[in-house]
């Protein structure tokens, strides 16, 4: 007696296909949802973008001024040099002492430019009666070291009550720490108000992505009995060909709800389980950051551009992380001509270099240093910090992709990676050298136009 194998096929064959097409009206619902989801995300992630320019744009420019200002009062500033030309009487002493009241006085403006405070304004007033004093005192000594005053006279000129100065640029600092304050708690609330939809987007990715499992292992059983046929034999190959087309389109809709979750993790505070959650995320962003990076690198090389002024480029970079650098207990200071440095060269090339380099210097610099960024006339770039060097036997091979060292035992392993390869796009050198005192110098050296 014969097996009466077709009517159970077509038993077989739908009960899949109403599974199937339950598991599609799902799977449609989801990306529905999810959709839905990403789109109120987006707009949540616009006002957290506005905030954050109103963050880059006062708080970190503020944070800048403040560092610069906070250099002069530190060793090397106007009253280590006042003291030493008080007690040294050399006349090349007295113009570096102008100069720095000067420069003082300049980044007080700078300050001020950006938008202040009744008691930030107490605060430079204080500090600009500093600055007068000094001035004052400086022209007495002049005049009487030229003209053979008594000594005892001129020392006394160094005798000047600095408390004032020095609580004024203390509560310019606590200023600065709670503006640093209510811009992170109003980011954090922009981002509170997204929380829920990330959890929403979290539980819908895992739904999505099962329901597209179970659809593909249901329409895999259903191609399975259908091939059973010979009837269906051309419906199978349409319908294989459909699977390709329709697993393509679900990869294109998953990229936005994933997207959005990463990017809403990226800006969650320490909330329970979030914080494991979050650092994991931020890893593997930065870890996407770099490969995307060095998968665009061959490109940079057919897209330079004549006259890019890196020495702008260098300043943008300090502003930009200066925040995180003082938050890590690091200061960054921009040097340069102040004539523009034109080299022809990829913008973003080398703007993702210097910020790899900037980023290696503050992960691994000693705590209440300075981080310098030097532009030259060569031209060249050099990033300074004062951590704990690296071996000579390592120059090379530091610069290797998914090479660590000790000192680099953390993160992708593929950012010196990129700035070396970004140099070797622009024809210029990438060399490491031992900077004064301890700590590393980075060099890219341009060809000379």
């Amino acid at each position: 007696m014969a097996i009466p194998i077709k009517p159970q096929t077509d038993i077989q064959t739908r009960w899949l296909r109403i599974v199937a097409i339950g598991l599609a009206a799902l799977l449609v619902a989801a990306m529905v949802g999810g959709t839905v989801i990403g789109f109120k995300t987006i707009n949540r992630l616009n006002a957290i973008q506005s905030e954050w320019l109103d963050f880059r744009n006062v708080t970190a420019n503020k944070g800048m001024a403040l560092s610069q200002v906070r250099k002069y009062f530190g060793f090397g500033g106007f009253i280590h040099n006042f003291q030493n030309y008080i007690s040294r009487g050399e006349p090349g002493l007295a113009g570096v002492v102008n100069r720095d009241l000067d420069e003082l006085a300049a980044a007080l403006s700078t300050y001020e430019v950006v938008g202040t405070s009744p008691d930030e304004r107490n605060a430079i007033a204080d500090i600009r009666k500093a600055i007068a004093v000094y001035r004052a005192n400086l022209n007495k000594a002049k005049s009487l070291i030229k003209g053979g005053g008594n000594k005892e006279e001129v020392s006394n000129l160094a005798a000047v009550d600095n408390r004032p100065s020095f609580a004024a640029l203390a509560s310019l600092e606590v200023n600065w720490l709670e503006d640093l304050d209510r811009q992170t708690k109003k980011l954090t609330a922009g981002v509170a108000e997204g929380e829920r939809l990330i959890k929403m987007t979290v539980i819908f990715v895992p739904i999505l992505a099962l329901t597209v499992i179970a659809l593909l292992w249901f329409m895999q059983r259903l191609v399975q009995v259908t091939v059973k046929t010979v009837e269906v034999d051309k419906e199978l190959r349409k319908s294989e060909e459909k699977n390709r087309l329709f697993a393509a389109d679900v990869a294109h809709e998953l990229r936005m709800p994933l997207a959005v979750m990463r990017l809403h993790l990226e800006k969650l505070e320490d909330r329970q389980t979030a914080d494991a959650m979050l650092l994991d995320v931020e890893k593997m962003a930065r870890m996407l950051e770099q490969l995307l990076t060095a998968a665009k690198i061959e490109g940079w090389a057919e897209d330079l551009s004549d006259g890019v002024d890196i020495h702008s480029i260098c300043v943008d970079i300090g502003a930009d992380m200066a925040p995180l650098a003082i938050k890590e207990g690091r200061y960054i200071e921009v040097l340069g001509p102040e004539a523009p440095v034109l080299v022809k060269a990829n913008r973003f090339a080398l703007e993702q270099a210097v910020r790899n380099l900037v980023e290696n210097a503050i992960k691994y610099a000693a705590r209440e240093t300075k981080i310098i960024i030097e532009v030259t006339d060569e031209p060249a770039i050099k990033v300074t910090d004062k951590g704990p060097g690296i071996p000579a036997e390592m120059r090379e091979t530091i610069f290797n992709p998914f090479l660590r060292s000790d000192r680099r035992g953390e993160g992708s392993g593929l950012g010196l990676s990129i700035v070396r390869r970004a140099a070797e796009v622009h024809n210029a050198s990438i060399n490491i050298d031992d900077a004064p005192g301890g700590g590393s110098i980075f060099t890219i050296s341009f060809p000379s136009s």
